[in-house]
């Protein structure tokens, strides 16, 4: 049974992590809950703030405004019942985004392919002199 402390928090006990999480609730609030209500507010709370395998953030200041990247991965916890409900309500949201990505993927790794090909010919021209890569090779492996 969880009781609720004089000062009006109720803390939660991550199920994922060891840190404890406490939530603000107002006196007035705080009295009309019982134990059934504060159980469940913890095992929520408490869900919601478990650890991910993957969790990138940084942020950086571009023209003076503030922008932040999160990149967060990590097993799927959601029950199939709640994956369900949620394809179906967007099932072409959910299919258009899958197909962004891939073809972000693809793109970005094409560009970055051709690009250090690019630089690593300007480099070996740079070096060596050389303009034309492929008669060069074929005169110094011949």
């Amino acid at each position: 049974m969880a009781t609720v402390p004089a000062d009006g928090l109720i803390a939660a006990e991550a199920v994922a992590s060891s840190r404890p999480k406490a939530i603000q609730v107002r006196d007035d609030i705080k009295a009309r809950l019982d134990s059934e209500q504060i159980d469940w507010l913890e095992e929520k709370i408490g869900a919601r703030t478990t650890r991910h395998a993957i969790n990138y953030r940084v942020s950086t200041a571009v023209v003076g405004r503030r922008f932040y990247l999160t990149v967060l991965a990590g097993a799927e916890k959601r029950s199939l019942r709640r994956l369900q409900e949620e394809g179906q309500r967007r099932p072409f949201s959910t299919v258009a985004f899958e197909i962004g990505t891939l073809c972000l993927a693809v793109t970005l790794m094409v560009c970055t392919i051709v690009g250090l090909g690019f630089g690593l010919f300007w480099l070996f021209d740079q070096l060596f002199n050389v303009t034309d890569l492929p008669a060069y090779l074929d005169k110094l492996f011949h």
